[in-house]
């Protein structure tokens, strides 16, 4: 669902609308133990090699909310967690509504001339001062079953292509990490991602390829890098896709555990 008004928009970007959470923990399975820890340094990637692929930032670009991310809903519930987990550094932009990115799937953002980028753009004024984020992470986001929904649509690497030039557009200069959308257990709890579950196989690789064209860096779930979750009955929302916790689909811990998660791999970039 886009705004809209674009002047609405520009106008409550102008103060930040950070929700807090009061949630009490939903009951349900035990969930599985995550791939990627939610506490800790993240380990070194398959074979040993440099988990960060040799991106090395100066101390200056680890300010508070200051780095950007792009994706859907559940890009925005995770980053929600990230900003209501304890010990996190807040290094990503704010949790805040008037970034509709809900609803957007890859093939909105590799339309140039979607609201998105406005919307991305506001947040960059925002917080960067209209300089481009010292990091952008881009979650992959796809709806492979419910065809009544705008958000159908089955995504190429060349959508993926067309979204990252978007952004660099926007962003000339960010390192820019991407992912696949989360795990699930099992692979079928989310219906949004196809019959058998695939759609979170297909998302990692478009973000593979993405990263073997040197279109972006592995983040979580790209490459040799473990996903973030996997969500579970417990820490899914009664959707089966969205995390619970957040604004919009508590109460539960899902959200912030997908955050913690987030915080365990971005947290830990090493610095030049």
């Amino acid at each position: 669902m886009r705004l809209a008004s674009v002047t609405f928009a520009a106008a409550v970007l102008g103060s930040v609308l950070v929700a807090c959470s009061h949630n009490p923990a939903s009951t349900g399975p035990t969930p599985v133990t995550p791939t990627l820890p939610t506490s800790g340094r993240p380990t070194t990637g398959g074979g040993g090699h440099d988990l960060y692929h040799g991106v090395k930032l100066p101390a200056s670009a680890f300010k508070r909310n200051t780095w950007g991310y792009i994706g859907c809903s559940n890009t925005h519930d995770t980053i929600w967690g990230y900003h209501n987990a304890p010990g996190t550094t807040d290094l990503f932009w704010p949790y805040v509504p008037q970034y509709r990115i809900e609803g957007q799937v890859i093939l909105d953002w590799a339309d140039p001339n979607s609201q998105d980028w406005h919307l991305f753009d506001l947040m960059k004024q925002r917080y960067n001062h209209g300089s481009d984020p010292a990091v952008v992470w881009v979650q992959l986001c796809e709806n492979l079953s419910l065809t009544q929904r705008s958000t159908y649509g089955i995504a190429t690497v060349s959508n993926v292509r067309a979204e990252l030039t978007n952004l660099k557009a926007h962003a000339p200069t960010s390192v820019v990490f991407v992912s696949p959308l989360q795990s699930y257990s099992p692979p079928t709890l989310c219906a949004l991602m196809g019959a058998g579950g695939e759609g979170v196989d297909d998302l990692k690789k478009l973000a593979d390829a993405a990263v073997k064209q040197g279109l972006a860096k592995p983040g979580p779930g790209a490459d040799s890098v473990p996903n973030l979750g996997p969500l579970t009955e417990q820490t899914a929302f009664r959707d089966g896709c969205h995390p619970t916790g957040d604004p919009h689909h508590g109460p539960g811990p899902g959200a912030v555990f997908l955050g913690q998660q987030l915080a365990t791999f971005f947290d830990h970039i090493p610095r030049a």
